[in-house]
């Protein structure tokens, strides 16, 4: 319908003088900054040209998303000028114009109901100066909010589908490469510093301090971005992509394998080294755990990596013992009385060579044994969640082309409005239900997630390393829960993921 006839329906309290117009364009592209240009003429020509009508100012958000209205300035700008009195009417294209969250689009009409002020939509030919009208809105909006998510989800699905492809293209390079992933010499240069300097005894503040050149973006070094760079696998020459990801929620999580990874081995020219960066990654570790360490006993049982680590067959625990340069762990109840347990101490570096032998292991076997076991964890009766997540997914997509569907019917008059509304409002109680559910399943990490989530980040580390030649303690610390020693010929080593594998000793 014409605005010309939705301004005629409109019947204010009081004669409206000051009104004013919301828009707002997703993304900074000259064909959206041509639809923005064009949306403040028609408003401008409109409410000036109205009889009785003052334009009070025509408020626009360019190139930001209309997910939440506390990242859109102009929009909040419009709100407090509402709030001083300066404005007795608002004006915009369409419900998805003003807001894609239904809480934040009612919370708006709401909040100018509650002044007086109504706000017209043109699209939907809907005014909210009629009480009626919140019902439909409710509606709308949600349908708006459907609209962002689905959009959302086909943007992921594109991401997700570059990474997999490779060609996706990063948008922020790790300082040392640039956008094609080429080395910048003189950066190279200063990763390569700030990592020996860290490996060489020095805090990371103190580098931060030290360094002389410029930081990327912000041009101060930070002992938190000295942190974030030292934890960068991409140093290595390999690219993880995926590491954080947004909800339905429109909030961004760290990704704990709720979304697809995305790995590349050898995807660019390295600056640091394997042994480099898995030094420094144990070196972070153990001085975390330092600043972490509370009391003397904590700090005793954490001092050792094999410490509380080592379980007896006979069920005693281990006891670290040096002598001269050679190291050994010794069951406490064979030290005490060596007929009640056989087992004679341990050297710690055969428990160090069995591990790398078991690793190998992995590395070499790994789509024949961790790839099929990933999969029948998530396969498992028990995990169940997943199945349902996928159902849920599919339920709620199905909703939002059902109501699409109502909609199309309506502007074709093949269906009745009460009879759409009745049908639509059913809809939407059934896609809160679905995203209820939904909300608490991924919240919910139990047994099986957690051995999940192992197995993952256990088969993202063997498919980007090569055979292992060396013993690495933070892969250990990361993937051994405990170990049991069988005699002095054997050992089972039993990972976080739940895999209990055995190795000669």
């Amino acid at each position: 319908m014409e605005t010309k006839k939705i301004m005629q329906n409109f019947i204010p309290s009081r004669e409206l003088k000051r009104v004013a117009a919301y828009c707002r364009v997703s993304t900074g592209s000259d064909e959206q900054l041509k639809s923005l240009k064009a949306q403040r003429e028609h408003y401008q020509h409109y409410i000036s040209n109205h009889p009785g009508w003052e334009l009070a100012g025509i408020y626009y958000d360019e190139g930001i998303s209309g997910t939440k209205k506390n990242k859109r300035p102009e929009l909040l700008h419009l709100l407090r000028d509402c709030a001083a009195h300066q404005i007795d009417l608002v004006i915009t294209k369409s419900i998805s114009r003003l807001a894609r969250n239904a809480a934040d689009c009612l919370d708006i009409v709401r909040q100018l109901k509650d002044l007086n002020i109504p706000i017209i939509f043109e699209r939907e030919n809907l005014n909210t100066s009629n009480m009626d009208d919140e019902f439909i809105l409710t509606v709308l909006s949600s349908m708006a909010e459907s609209e962002s998510k689905s959009i959302a989800a086909n943007n992921r699905w594109s991401i997700q589908t570059r990474m997999a492809n490779g060609y996706f293209k990063v948008s922020t390079p790790p300082y040392g490469y640039d956008r094609n992933f080429e080395i910048i010499p003189s950066q190279a240069k200063v990763v390569k510093q700030i990592f020996t300097d860290f490996l060489n005894g020095q805090s990371s503040l103190t580098i931060a301090k030290n360094l002389t050149v410029p930081a990327p973006s912000v041009g101060k070094w930070s002992d938190s971005t000295i942190r974030t760079m030292l934890r960068n696998e991409s140093y290595t020459g390999n690219l993880r992509l995926q590491k954080t990801y947004t909800d339905d929620a429109f909030n961004r999580h760290i990704n704990y394998d709720e979304e697809t990874m995305t790995w590349y081995q050898g995807h660019h020219e390295p600056i640091i080294s394997f042994d480099e960066f898995e030094r420094t990654r144990a070196l972070l570790t153990q001085r975390a755990k330092q600043r972490n360490t509370k009391t003397r006993s904590q700090k005793y049982r954490q001092k050792y990596l094999f410490s509380g680590k080592l379980n007896c067959h006979c069920g005693g625990t281990f006891k670290r013992q040096k002598k001269a340069k050679r190291v050994t762990w010794t069951c406490q109840t064979h030290i005490k009385e060596k007929k009640s347990c056989p087992v004679k101490p341990v050297d710690e570096r055969q428990i160090e060579v069995a591990f790398v032998t078991m690793i190998n292991k992995l590395i070499f076997s790994r789509t024949k044994l961790l790839q099929p076991y990933l999969q029948s964890l998530r396969n498992q009766p028990a995990n169940h969640k997943y199945k349902r997540i996928k159902e849920l997914e599919s339920a709620i997509l199905s909703n939002t082309e059902k109501r699409d569907t109502l909609m199309t019917m309506l502007s074709q008059d093949l269906i009745e409005p009460k009879e759409m509304m009745t049908k639509m409002t059913k809809l939407i109680d059934q896609s809160n239900q679905y995203r209820q559910e939904l909300s608490k399943l991924r919240s919910t990490i139990g047994k099986n997630d957690s051995l999940i989530i192992a197995t993952r980040e256990l088969l993202n580390y063997v498919d980007s390393h090569p055979i292992q030649t060396e013993f690495n303690p933070r892969l250990f610390e990361e993937a051994v829960e405990k170990i049991t020693i069988e005699d002095n010929s054997h050992l089972v080593f039993h990972l976080f993921c739940g895999l209990n594998l055995p190795e000669r000793i």
